[in-house]
């Protein structure tokens, strides 16, 4: 098994045992390494590969819990935009990836 292999399921490893999810903390870390505070699912979708189901699914958890906040859509308007939220959860997600790197 090569290095990114070993990384990224350590990675999945750590995001399920954390969030019950083994996609959450790509996600997360896909947000927070946005630029800018906006933006639509699929920044995510071309950052992690995931299905967008599966993004649209995740993005509403993180609603749910208030450190993303979905903007409504104006009239026609296709892509729903998310707000990331000022919280302590973004640098949490960053070092907990760097931790699951490091291991």
């Amino acid at each position: 098994m090569n290095q990114m292999a070993t990384i990224a399921d350590r990675e999945r490893a750590c995001s399920k045992s954390l969030f019950g999810n083994a996609h959450m903390l790509a996600v997360a870390i896909s947000i927070a390494d946005l630029e800018g505070d906006v933006f639509i699912p699929s920044d995510v979708r071309s950052r992690t590969s995931l299905a967008a189901s599966s993004i649209h699914r995740l993005l509403e958890k993180l609603v749910e819990v208030r450190i993303l906040e979905r903007i409504p859509r104006d009239r026609g308007e296709h892509n729903q935009h998310y707000r990331v939220m000022s919280h302590p959860f973004w640098s949490a997600a960053e070092r907990i990836r760097k931790d699951a790197i490091e291991q």
